[in-house]
């Protein structure tokens, strides 16, 4: 799965309890960390009414894409 600027979907973050509505906001190439791609994307808080930026490898955000499908 590819994933790039602005796309939008619902994924099982570990920020949150439930699948969460997750905003791309840049894809970086990585060198560092074994030639991964790194994600940095944002989630809502309903909770706390606030915007939440997270980073994480295009591995863990598939795996966190296909965790949507147990809670439903």
């Amino acid at each position: 799965m590819k994933f790039k600027v602005g796309d939008t979907f619902k994924a099982k973050i570990p920020y949150g309890n439930k699948p969460m509505k997750v905003h791309i906001c840049y894809v970086l190439p990585s060198t560092e960390y074994d030639d991964r791609t790194l994600i940095v994307y944002k989630v809502y808080s309903k909770h706390s009414q606030l915007w939440h930026e997270l980073m994480c490898t295009e591995y863990d955000m598939e795996h966190y894409v296909k965790m949507v499908a147990h809670f439903e």
